[in-house]
């Protein structure tokens, strides 16, 4: 990878994966890119790549407001466009399977009119917000991405939030808290998968079917490496009912290296044992157990 100045994003995903995006500058306005992958499971293969222009404005110097996002072989991300020194943003979507795009969003009258910016883009549940500002000083907007029901062809438009003009004559919404599902399931006993990526020597991660009672777990699962029995450290990042481990062979207890991973062609056994709890005290019941070769 790049040698990026910093990771401009890190998302997590409802089904426990987390995705970022870098943003590498060379020389040059023109010479920005961005770089969407996926960081755990771990791969080393770019997703997407994105090289638009940053633009100097008179009002805000230089203008980077570039944002991207992924699901189920699609990519949401906003691309700049000057117009006579207007700079406004424009939506579009790519199926990465086989790299058809279409535009969510786009401004027309050569920004004369209903010319918008994205001031603000985030992620709430399958929903991409985005807060938009009107350039030549009207009224903002504030709208939605439905990833859940979006079709890159037939259901593939933003969908604008009516009743918020008294919110958005300052240009901008912070952020939006969505209610949650109250049907409770504290009765339901849960379950566990281990899962591991081919010649992953950097992580594994268990998939629960409830909320689980984090510190619980975490004293609950081992790895062992198969020829010696000895402990494998790791550690443990969670994204919602998804438990990512992250191995360090030398246990977290070498300061020359950042960490040891997992030696390809050797067999780790991990284990989760029955008696882990979910966030409502019920156990898993039965010990999961998989065998994972990197």
């Amino acid at each position: 990878m790049p040698n990026f100045i910093n990771f401009t994003s890190t998302f997590l995903e409802t089904n426990g994966e987390i995705h970022a995006y870098g943003h590498f500058v060379g020389t040059g306005d023109n010479a920005v890119d961005y770089y969407l992958f996926r960081l755990l499971p771990y791969s080393d293969n770019y997703l997407f790549t994105l090289n638009d222009p940053c633009y100097n404005s008179a009002d805000n110097g230089i203008n980077c407001k570039h944002y991207i996002n992924y699901s189920s072989n699609i990519v949401y991300y906003s691309k700049l466009k000057n117009y006579s020194g207007k700079i406004s943003s424009e939506i579009f979507a790519t199926r990465l399977s086989d790299n058809y795009t279409t535009t969510i969003m786009s401004n027309s009258n050569n920004c004369e009119s209903d010319c918008y910016l994205i001031e603000k883009w985030f992620l709430q549940n399958e929903n991409i917000y985005v807060s938009l500002k009107e350039v030549n000083g009207g009224s903002g907007k504030f709208g939605f991405i439905d990833r859940s029901n979006f079709d890159i062809i037939t259901n593939n438009e933003i969908n604008y939030i009516t009743g918020l003009d008294t919110y958005l004559q300052s240009n901008n919404v912070k952020n939006i808290q969505e209610l949650s599902n109250t049907n409770s399931t504290s009765s339901v006993t849960p379950s566990a998968e281990i899962k591991h990526e081919v010649s992953d020597n950097i992580s594994a991660r268990v998939e629960f079917t409830k909320d689980m009672n984090y510190s619980d777990v975490e004293g609950n699962i081992s790895v062992i490496d198969n020829s010696t029995n000895q402990s494998v450290w790791f550690m443990p990042v969670w994204n919602n009912k998804t438990l990512h481990m992250l191995f360090d062979t030398d246990n977290g207890t070498s300061y020359s290296v950042e960490s040891n991973p997992l030696t390809s062609g050797k067999t780790y056994k991990v284990t989760l044992l029955g008696s882990a709890k979910d966030s409502d005290g019920n156990t898993l019941g039965s010990d999961v157990v998989k065998y994972i070769t990197p």
